[in-house]
């Protein structure tokens, strides 16, 4: 058998979405270079990460500076046991694929590559389930073993398994073997309530086997599993497998004549080796040659009664292992553990002996201290879920970042399951790496935890919708995005919604269905059903911080941030290098309106109208916001303006090319600039309408003021892109409409309002409008523009302009009556219905002068009488 890289050999048909690990030590910056981003690769979003308790608060704090993806990308929480945690297992989970991958490799570079170890793989899918008992079960005790861990890693697990079809309704007897093909089964050993030693002893037959090789690098001092092992199997003859100077033998151990040890050195896997360095044996197999067939035990037990446990009692540590039985009996030579046998001498390798004796001592004081099984960090509020059976009613919390270096100590009360406490900082907010208990001297009296960042890992949802989206996001980041993807994804959320109202109104399928349909994850919210959730509950706060339309729009602004920042970088480095006779090859920037290849006329037909339908719902889902009681302007009202906005721009006067040819009359444009006013076909008519219609929203409804410091920030930043994207759009209106008669009046009428609720421009916005415009293919005098927003900034309005609470500022269109003392307002702004005949946005309601409220025209009171 020829060594592997892991995770690389993972088959490229399969689709897995979430992974959950368990290791006895770990190795952050190996897990963060290798395995993340290979798991990333595989398109894996939800890591779910499991770890010995003594051995993660080892690294925790000490190698933990420089980590990117430490608590956004990945959750990583300790265990508690008797002994060690000590299972290797790996278990990757898609819609329809399973893979269990176990042996005796750690998360560390040893443990997938320098040291000698030994794996199982177990794959299962859809159609072929012939291993899938195997893996059900595996699941199952992970799931037992993390049963008692909270908070967000604890809903991550059951991402897992609600977003895989292969793991659900399980059904299985422990511990018994399951036919793999024709001679070849396999069985799962573990300890829990039983021992591994007695699941041992009930599949692997006592009375017909002849030999026993046993690999190992730890053994007990004394022998006494092998001692066992000899009981058990009829004093078989036994082979014992040391590495020299290396390991822990069982140097005290009595001579037994049907025992011999042996050297690691002299089999084939070991002088096979190619490397220069001598590798560690850290493989863990026990073969049972029983003749006909063959029992081999490959996973996490060392030769250990710790590991394997007695008849009576269970082993101190958690191993798992799975027990093999074939009747292949050239596997030892398939997997070079053949060779001319060397015998060796058991020595004692104190260096070794002193490193374990450490680590048991930590595991014998863990047993005592305050467990701490959950940190969750949103803002400035933490969540720590603790378990704790010491007398201790108080303890200090320590607070450290990513290097170990304190940030602030609080004392909390330890007596409840569940604390609450708020970070004042900002700075330590944003720094907070992992937590711990501590007394006044220093020491530590718990576990150290990794505190979870609940924004990022949200995000990791492995939901259909969610995985759509993550993609999406990271399309747009590296500039890979198609024209139309954001567009596509929005209408096909709207679609999907609509196809579930229909199902369920139409009274098929049962009522856990229908529930289902209706549980959306926040990746597949439309607009209109994110203005529906109650915003005052946690659960829906978090829910719309998850909203597609932010995760969106943050990739948007992040590229265009980066796009910027190269094409900056490349200006400053052409001044540098350039002089007057010679100048650098310039790298040539990349186009942001190229023209875009459609097949035929009716191909763009049909990609306007998907603009349209995306702009439709959008108004919908606007105008529903306009009309809810109560409603507060929050980040999803802003991210959905600043993303239809954004493409209205992207959109408008983009050249298209055809691959047939067409008459030389059509207008070869993505989308028109100019058009009826009336919808939302064009440039002209969508801004306006639109633009008339968020106006209605800001004069509506307040903005949100955030419940943490992470939401209030971002309000504020978005208010300032909202404020900054509605101006530069209208002046491009004002521009275009400077010779219509209320071309003027309307983008005038709409800058006063967004000014009014949103505040002034900032100074030095001009550079801000440059980059705006760089990403549209509208040719626009850039002056022009920026003298019409000086202009608005000076607020100098017609006296012809009224302003009334819930309409903001319109233009008097009619006064009634013309003379006299003034009773009703006839007003005029986009935002309101566009009249045909007049040729202008007409509020189809008088204003009255005295009650200060909306009513009927005359004409329709007349109207009314009749």
């Amino acid at each position: 058998m020829s060594e592997l890289k892991l995770f690389r050999e993972v088959p490229k048909s399969a689709d897995f979405h979430s992974v959950v690990m368990t290791t006895f030590s770990f190795d952050f910056h190996h897990f963060e270079s290798q395995v993340l981003r290979e798991l990333k690769r595989k398109g894996v979003t939800n890591v779910n990460l499991f770890a010995d308790t003594a051995m993660l608060d080892k690294n925790i704090g000490f190698s933990t500076g420089h980590l990117k993806s430490l608590s956004t990308s990945y959750s990583i929480n300790s265990i508690p046991c008797l002994g060690a945690f000590h299972p290797k297992i790996t278990i990757l989970a898609g819609e329809n694929d399973v893979l269990l991958l176990q042996g005796s490799g750690n998360i560390t570079n040893g443990g997938h590559g320098k040291n000698h170890e030994l794996f199982t793989v177990f794959y299962a899918n859809k159609e072929d389930q012939t291993q899938l008992a195997i893996i059900q079960e595996a699941w199952l005790y992970l799931r037992k073993l993390t049963a008692n861990i909270e908070g967000i890693s604890s809903e991550k697990l059951d991402w897992v398994s609600s977003n895989c079809n292969l793991l659900t309704d399980i059904n299985i007897k422990p511990h018994q073997f399951s036919e793999i093909e024709t001679n070849f089964s396999a069985a799962l050993l573990y300890n829990e309530e039983t021992s591994i030693w007695q699941q041992l002893k009930e599949l692997v037959p006592s009375g017909s086997i002849k030999n026993i090789k046993v690999f190992s690098p730890f053994y007990d001092e004394k022998g006494t599993l092998l001692n066992r092992l000899s009981a058990q199997y009829n004093n078989c003859t036994i082979d014992a497998y040391l590495q020299p100077n290396r390991g822990i033998h069982p140097f005290k151990m009595e001579e037994q004549d049907e025992i011999r040890f042996v050297s690691w050195e002299s089999t084939n896997r070991a002088k096979e080796t190619t490397v220069k360095y001598q590798r560690k044996l850290h493989s863990k197999l026990f073969c049972f040659d029983a003749g006909e067939n063959q029992y081999c035990l490959i996973g996490s037990p060392n030769a250990t009664i710790a590991a394997f446990g007695t008849e009576t009692k269970r082993g101190s540590n958690d191993e798992f292992a799975v027990l093999i039985k074939v009747s292949d009996k050239q596997i030892l030579k398939e997997l070079k553990l053949t060779g001319e046998v060397e015998l060796l001498t058991p020595t004692e390798n104190i260096d070794d002996q002193v490193v374990e004796k450490e680590i048991e001592n930590d595991q014998t004081k863990n047993r005592g201290k305050i467990k701490l099984l959950g940190v969750d960090q949103d803002g400035k509020n933490i969540t720590l879920f603790v378990q704790n059976k010491t007398n201790l009613k108080s303890s200090i919390l320590a607070l450290y970042d990513n290097w170990g270096q304190e940030l602030e100590r609080l004392t909390v009360d330890v007596t409840k399951p569940k604390i609450r406490i708020e970070i004042k900082n900002s700075l330590k907010e944003n720094t907070l790496a992992f937590v711990q208990f501590v007394d006044s001297e220093n020491e530590s009296l718990s576990n150290k935890q990794v505190v979870n960042k609940l924004h990022e890992l949200w995000n990791t949802n492995p939901s259909l919708e969610n995985r759509r989206l993550m993609k999406l996001g990271s399309l747009i980041e590296s500039g890979n995005g198609g024209v139309f993807d954001v567009v596509e994804f929005y209408n096909t959320i709207q679609s999907s919604r609509k196809h579930i109202e229909k199902k369920t109104s139409g009274g098929s399928g049962s009522d856990n269905e229908k529930k289902e349909d209706n549980e959306s994850s926040p990746a597949s919210l439309t607009y209109e059903e994110a203005i529906d959730l109650n915003k005052e509950t946690i659960e829906h706060q978090k829910i719309l911080k998850q909203h597609s339309s932010i995760r969106i729009w943050d990739s948007i602004e992040k590229y265009f941030k980066e796009l910027a920042n190269a094409e900056e970088d490349e200006d400053m480095d052409d001044e540098e290098e350039g002089d007057a006779t010679t100048s650098r090859t310039r790298t040539e920037k990349k186009e942001r309106t190229f023209s875009i290849p459609l097949n035929s006329v009716k191909v763009l037909e049909r990609r306007r109208a998907s603009i349209e339908k995306f702009l439709t719902n959008y108004s919908i889902g606007l105008n529903k916001s306009i009309t809810e009681k109560d409603h507060q302007i929050g980040l999803v009202d802003m991210a959905m303006f600043l993303i239809v906005m954004k493409h209205l721009i992207q959109f408008t006067d983009r050249k298209v090319v055809f691959k047939v040819t067409v008459d030389n009359n059509y207008e070869s444009v993505l989308y028109p600039l100019s058009g009826k006013l009336t919808g939302l076909r064009n440039f002209s008519g969508a801004t306006l309408n639109l633009l008339g219609a968020f106006v209605n929203l800001l004069c509506n409804s307040s903005f949100d003021s955030g419940h943490d410091e992470y939401t209030q920030k971002k309000l504020i930043h978005y208010q300032v892109l909202v404020r900054r994207t509605s101006l530069f759009s209208l002046a491009i209106i004002g521009e275009i409409y400077h010779d219509h008669e209320n071309g003027s009046n309307w983008a005038n009428l709409l800058a006063f309002n967004v000014i009014d609720k949103c505040g002034d421009l900032e100074i030095g916005f001009e550079k801000h409008l440059t980059e705006f415009l760089k990403n549209t293919s509208i040719n626009l005098d850039q002056n022009r523009l920026i003298e019409k927003i000086q202009n608005w900034q000076i607020k100098t309005k017609s006296h012809d302009y009224f302003s009334a609470a819930n309409l903001g500022i319109c233009k008097v269109v009619k006064r009634i009556p013309q003379e006299g003392p003034l009773k009703f307002l006839k007003l005029s702004r986009p935002g309101f219905e566009y009249n045909e005949n007049d040729k202008d946005f007409i509020l189809s309601q008088l204003y009255n002068c005295t009650t200060h409220k909306l009513q009927p025209s005359l004409q329709e009171l007349k109207k009314n009488k009749k």
